[in-house]
C-alpha cells in the first residue's frame, strides 16, 4: 500500500486541503489508508473546491457550519441558500449539505441531499460526480461509472464558475481512474490518470496511483519513474524502494520485493521510518532475522522509539520470548499510555500470565481499547475486538467472549495470530468448523505468528471433531 499525502502547504505555511480531489479521497479513505476518522468540515475546507481566495464575504457559509455543528441542519441548509443566492458561483445548497454530511458520517443523509441537489439544479455537475464518488466508495462500479459519465457530460456545458469547473474535471478524471483500476481495465485508467495529472501536474497523488496501474500493467520501469516523481514532490512520501517492493509483495513476488527493499535501506538506512517499515514489511511475510535486524537499527537511532520497541515485542512474542516482549512493553507503555499498538501487544502478553494482577490488567487495557474503538471506523477496530474477546476467553467468560466476536464487520481480513485467537473462542463454544477454518488460513500462509505450534495441533483437534 502506498501512503498519499492529501494536504498541501499555502504561501503562508497553513496546511490547507488539495481542493479537487479532497472529496474523492476522503471517500475512499478506507481503500489507501489505515485510519477513518470522521470530523465536520470547516467553511474554509468547504468551498476549497469553489473559490481560489477564501474570504469573510462567505459568512452565510460560516453560520450554515456552525448551525450543522449544533445539529440544526434545517437552519444551516438556509444560510447555505442565502449564501448560493448571494454568490451563484458556489456549489447548489443541497450539494454543500451533502458534503457536510459525509464529513461527519452521515452517509444516508448525503445521499437524500445529492438527489435533492439534482432534483433543484440538474444542470449543475457536481451532485452527479458525487454520486459517483459515493457509489466507487460502495463498490457498485456500474452506478459509478454512469454517474461520472454523466457528470462529464454535464461538466461540458457548465459555463459557471471557471475554477470550479477545473476541480470538477480533475475529481471526475481522478474517479474514472479509480473506478477503471477497480475495474481491472488498466489502459483506460492510465488515460485518465494521465488527463489529471495534465491538469495538476505538481500534485503527487495521480503520479501515486500511476504507479500502481503501470505495475498491474506489469509497466515497471514506468511504475518506478511515476514513483521517483511522487517522491520528489513529496517528502513525506516514502522511498522509491520500500514503494516498489510493497507493489512486488502485494502479488507474492517477496523475492524482488526483498531487493527493492534492500535498496531502500542502502539508500536511506539511517531513516528510521524506513528502518520500521522494513521491518514491519519483513515480519508479515515472514523473514524474521531480517525484520530483527531493521528493528534493532532502529531502536540505535532512536532508543525509546514507540514504534521500534512495539515491533520488537512482536518478534520477542513470535520467538516465544515472553518476558523481553513483556519488558519492551512496559517501556512503551510507560512512553505512551494511550498507544493503541502498545497496550493491545502487552494486554496479550499479560493475559497469558499466571499472575492474577496481570491478568487483570491485560483486561483493563482490552476493555478500554474495545470501548474507544466502538465509535471509530478504524482498522485497529478488529484488532481490539479480538483481543477483548480472547482475554475474556481467558478469564473463563467464553459467551461473553464470542459475543464480543459478533461485532466484527462483515468480510473483515484478520491477521495469522487474530485467526488463531478468533478460533479458541469458536472452539470453546464448540463451533470446530469455524474454528477449523480460521487456523487452515493461517498454517497454510507458512508466515510465522505467536502461537503458531499450538495452533497447528489444535487445528488436528478440529479435524477429529
Amino acid at each position: 500500500m502506498i501512503c498519499l499525502t492529501t494536504n498541501q502547504s499555502s504561501s503562508d505555511g497553513r496546511s490547507v486541503y488539495c481542493p479537487a480531489v479532497f472529496w474523492l479521497i476522503f471517500l475512499l479513505t478506507s481503500t489507501f489508508s489505515h485510519q477513518t476518522l470522521f470530523a465536520q468540515l470547516t467553511a474554509r475546507q468547504l468551498l476549497a473546491p469553489t473559490v481560489e481566495q477564501y474570504s469573510d464575504q462567505f459568512q452565510d457559509v460560516e453560520l450554515a457550519v456552525v448551525e450543522f455543528g449544533k445539529g440544526n441542519f434545517k437552519l444551516a441548509k438556509k444560510s447555505l441558500e442565502l449564501a448560493s443566492k448571494q454568490h451563484p458561483e458556489l456549489a447548489p445548497p443541497s450539494t454543500m449539505m451533502a458534503l457536510l454530511f459525509l464529513s461527519t458520517g452521515r452517509v444516508s443523509d448525503a445521499e437524500a441531499e445529492v438527489d435533492q441537489a439534482v432534483i433543484d439544479r440538474p444542470a449543475d455537475p457536481e451532485a452527479v460526480i458525487l454520486l459517483g464518488d459515493l457509489a466507487l466508495r460502495g463498490k457498485k462500479l456500474t452506478i459509478a461509472e454512469l454517474a461520472y459519465t454523466r457528470g462529464a457530460q454535464l461538466a461540458e456545458q457548465y459555463d459557471g464558475n471557471e475554477f470550479r469547473l477545473r476541480n470538477l474535471m480533475i475529481r471526475i478524471h481522478a474517479g474514472i481512474g479509480s473506478l477503471y483500476e477497480m475495474q481491472g481495465r488498466h489502459a483506460q485508467a492510465a488515460e485518465s490518470l494521465k488527463k489529471w495529472l495534465v491538469m495538476e501536474p505538481k500534485n503527487p497523488i495521480p503520479h501515486g496511483s500511476l504507479a500502481r496501474v503501470f505495475f498491474k500493467m506489469k509497466q515497471y520501469s514506468e511504475a518506478e519513474e511515476s514513483l521517483s516523481a511522487m517522491a520528489k514532490m513529496d517528502e513525506n512520501t516514502p522511498p522509491v524502494g520500500i514503494a516498489m517492493g510493497r507493489l512486488y509483495s502485494d502479488v507474492g513476488m517477496d523475492d524482488e520485493a526483498r531487493k527493492y527493499m534492500d535498496s531502500a535501506i542502502k539508500s536511506k538506512g539511517d531513516d528510521i521510518r524506513v528502518r520500521l517499515t522494513v521491518a514491519e514489511w519483513a515480519l508479515g511475510v515472514g523473514l524474521i532475522p531480517f525484520a530483527k535486524e531493521n528493528v534493532k537499527a532502529a531502536l540505535q537511532l532512536e532508543e525509546d522509539s514507540l514504534g521500534g520497541l512495539v515491533l520488537a515485542a512482536r518478534i520477542a512474542r513470535v520467538e516465544g520470548d515472553l518476558p523481553e516482549a513483556e519488558n519492551l512493553l512496559n517501556r512503551a507503555v510507560l512512553q505512551s499510555p494511550s498507544s493503541f499498538a502498545a497496550t493491545n501487544e502487552l494486554s496479550r502478553v499479560l493475559a497469558g500470565s499466571d499472575d492474577l494482577k496481570k491478568k487483570k490488567t491485560a483486561l483493563q487495557y482490552a476493555r478500554r481499547n474495545f470501548q474507544i474503538s466502538q465509535n471509530k471506523n478504524t482498522s485497529s477496530r478488529a484488532e481490539a475486538i479480538i483481543t477483548y474477546a480472547w482475554i475474556l476467553l481467558q478469564n473463563d467468560r467464553a459467551r461473553e467472549a464470542e459475543a464480543a466476536l459478533n461485532a466484527l464487520p462483515n468480510g473483515t481480513s484478520i491477521s495469522h495470530e487474530n485467526a488463531y485467537l478468533t478460533a479458541q473462542v469458536y472452539a470453546q463454544r464448540g463451533r470446530w468448523d469455524v474454528a477449523a477454518n480460521a487456523l487452515q488460513s493461517a498454517i497454510a500462509s507458512g508466515i510465522p505468528f505467536p502461537g503458531q505450534d499450538q495452533a497447528r495441533q489444535m487445528l488436528e483437534e478440529a479435524k477429529e471433531k
